[in-house]
């Protein structure tokens, strides 16, 4: 289960953020997760719930927005969705292509509560 790698380097970014901007409680965390990652939401909400165990983030709702990827064609330039593993232009037939959406794992938003004490 790759999840869990995953969430543990998501829960150090998210407790820098939320140290740097006073958080004292994480109350929601929003990703945005392309498809070419083959996250399964589940799994994560659930190893999300482990990781963030005994932090700030406890208890936090993880909301994941799942992105199609997008490719570029080298080639003849045509923009696809192509289908997972599956990289051949539409047009041209060809695998050589960039892709440009969807390999990606954004936080979005974190929100929560500031400490009122700084």
């Amino acid at each position: 289960m790759h999840e869990m790698s995953i969430a543990t380097e998501l829960i150090k970014q998210i407790l820098k953020i939320a140290e740097e901007n006073n958080l004292k409680k994480i109350e929601s965390v929003e990703l945005e997760v392309g498809e070419l990652k083959q996250v399964v939401p589940i799994a994560m909400k659930e190893t999300f719930k482990a990781v963030t165990k005994d932090t700030i983030a406890q208890g936090a709702v993880l909301k994941i927005k799942e992105i199609k990827a997008k490719a570029i064609c080298r080639r003849c330039k045509v923009i696809f969705e192509p289908e997972l593993n599956f990289f051949i232009c539409e047009r041209c037939q060809v695998a050589d292509v960039d892709i440009i959406k969807g390999a990606d794992i954004i936080i979005k938003s974190i929100t929560g509560e500031k400490d009122n004490n700084e």
